[in-house]
Formats: structure tokens, sequence, C-alpha cells
């Protein structure tokens, strides 16, 4: 099957494409002065074409990429993807570069795609199937969704970490978000959804404990990964979002370099 990703702006009248879970093809189409495209489509659905009647045009992002194969219908019909194996991707990827984005429920005549709202832009990327057998399957879990139970500093107290859901113990994630002023000590975002990143990495034994954890917003911390502190620092994109940063909060993430070494290593059951 001939396929290829697009920008709208580059279909002509008669592609068929998929967006959304759907298979469409466009009858007419008119460029607006908002840089949107302004399709009348057809929707494939269960089997057959559905035209759209006239004054029933649907708007896209001139700029949203989609993908145009002459055999749209067939692939959503035969249900072909993109496979890939476990193998294949680094296991410590996961929870890190490839994040928990929402679940997939599936009914007798089709699957469903649920993701969360900050993650809403991820319907433009391509889907592939990962297909795993028992032993990786378990290994994926022991990645992303072992409780790991560490004693917290200086407390005698003990926190409960799940991985897949992105976050440790409440009192450790609200102190660190305190005291960080509920914004993104990378980049100084403050209006999106926080998570806790790891100074010292956790495959470098880093603990969880607020001393070595920064607030972050979601994209500095999957854009960072597995990347050392240090080398973060000198990374292209946090020297570029940095500049968001009050000077002071910059200065800070800078003398926080000198203070790693002091920061206590703990055992973890297995890695990350």
């Amino acid at each position: 099957m001939s396929a290829s990703r697009v920008k709208v702006s580059d279909l002509c009248v008669g592609d068929e494409f998929l967006v959304d879970g759907y298979v469409w093809r466009l009858l007419e189409r008119e460029e607006t002065k908002h840089g949107t495209i302004r399709v009348r489509p057809e929707k494939f659905y269960e089997g057959g074409w559905m035209p759209s009647p006239p004054g029933d045009e649907t708007y896209f992002p001139a700029s949203r990429t989609v993908i145009r194969t002459a055999q749209a219908a067939q692939a959503a019909t035969s249900q072909t993807a993109p496979t890939a194996r476990l193998k294949d991707l680094d296991l410590l990827d996961f929870g890190n570069a490839i994040q928990l984005g929402g679940a997939l429920y599936v009914a007798r005549d089709r699957a469903y795609i649920l993701l969360f709202p900050e993650d809403a832009s991820a319907r433009s990327l391509p889907v592939e199937y990962l297909l795993m057998d028992d032993a990786e399957w378990q290994a994926l879990l022991r990645q992303t969704d072992l409780c790991d139970v560490q004693a917290k500093d200086g407390t005698g107290q003990k926190a409960i970490l799940r991985k897949s859901a992105r976050s440790v113990d409440n009192n450790v994630s609200w102190e660190v978000y305190r005291r960080d002023g509920f914004a993104c000590r990378y980049c100084g975002a403050d209006k999106v959804p926080l998570t806790v990143d790891h100074l010292v990495l956790w495959e470098e034994r880093g603990p969880w404990i607020a001393a070595n954890l920064f607030t972050s917003c979601r994209k500095c911390n999957q854009t960072r990964g597995r990347l050392p502190y240090e080398e973060w620092l000198r990374d292209p994109y946090y020297l570029r979002v940095s500049k968001n940063l009050r000077p002071e909060v910059r200065a800070a993430n800078e003398a926080i370099v000198a203070t790693l070494a002091a920061i206590p290593r703990v055992k973890h059951p297995r890695s990350r």
C-alpha cells in the first residue's frame, strides 16, 4: 500500500487521507485567509462512503499533517498499521522519552484510543502496534508499573512510587511544586500540566527526594529524557527555552550542578 505523510495544504481533490481515526476523501477545497483549509469531505464508515452535504464543511489547519494514501479505505477496513518489536526500542525510554499518553479500549468491532487532554496533539502522530510476548510484557511492566518503596529523606517515613502514574508520594511532589513556585524550572511554564524530574537520573540511582527533583513541564521532561543534568544544561533546547526564566532561576539551575555529588544514591529494585 502506498502512503505518505503530507500537510493538508498539499492535498488535491480526490485524495484519500487518514485523520482523527477516520478516512476522508477530499471533494472540494478552499483556502481561507485564516491559514485553514475548508474542505467538503466524504467519510468512509462501515464499508461505504458517506458524502457530506453542501454547507457541511470541515476546517483543517493548512499545516496539519495527515496520511495520504490511494488505498486509505482499505487501510481502515483491514486495520493495517506498522508493527514494532520491543527489542528494537530502548526499554529505558519508557517513562522518559516515551510517556503514558492515554489508554486503549477494545470493543467487538473497533478500538478506541483515549488521549489525555494535554496529549491531544498526538492524533497527528503515526501509530504503530507494539507486538510483545509474555516475557516482553513482564519486562515492560517492571519498567513502567512496578511499585517501589523508598524512605523519604530525614523523616523515617516511606514513599510509594508508581512509575506509570508519573508521580511520587503527594507530599514529595507538592513540596517540590511549592518550592519551585508551581512553574517549570527549565522553561518557566506555569499554565501546563507539571511533573517532577530527577536531577540525578533514576538509572544513576537517583532518589525520589525533594533535593533530587525539579518541577518540570511534560515537554521539557520528555525532551531531556535520560540526558545527565550537566549535559541537559548545555542542550540547545534548554538553552533556548531557559531564556524565559528569571536570571536568578537560571543561575540556581547552574549552581545545582555542584551539589549533585552530595545527593545520596539508592539501590533500586530494578532499572527504570
